[in-house]
């Protein structure tokens, strides 16, 4: 009886360990993916240059909520692909109204290189 309760608590002991083994060996594959998926598939803000101008006027970047708004429509823009094709695309149908508005209200045509 003494040998068989000593067996079934080295059985024990032998199945805890082995649970343990295996789950860190889990909890550090896991740890590498995470690793590898950092390292991988960072997003960064493309550096914003020191001076803009658009159509002639300069862009007030030392404004704190310019830069601020600046640097989400190019984050936006950068990391959203799908919702940029989206937006290229509506431009042929929007474009002919927008470029009559500028006509009458005297704009230069600059736009039409951005659109």
């Amino acid at each position: 009886m003494k040998y068989f309760l000593v067996s079934i608590v080295s059985i024990l002991v032998t199945l805890l360990i082995y649970s343990f083994v295996q789950q860190s060996a889990q909890d550090l594959a896991a740890q590498q993916r995470q690793a590898d998926f950092l390292l991988h598939n960072s997003t960064y803000l493309p550096p914003l240059p020191d001076k803009i101008s658009l159509a002639g006027e300069i862009v007030p970047l030392s404004d704190f909520e310019v830069r601020e708004r600046l640097e989400r429509e190019i984050f936006v823009n950068t990391f959203w692909q799908s919702q940029t094709i989206l937006l290229l695309k509506k431009t042929k149908r929007w474009f002919p109204e927008i470029e009559k508005i500028l006509k009458q209200q005297g704009c230069q045509m600059i736009l039409n290189t951005l659109l």
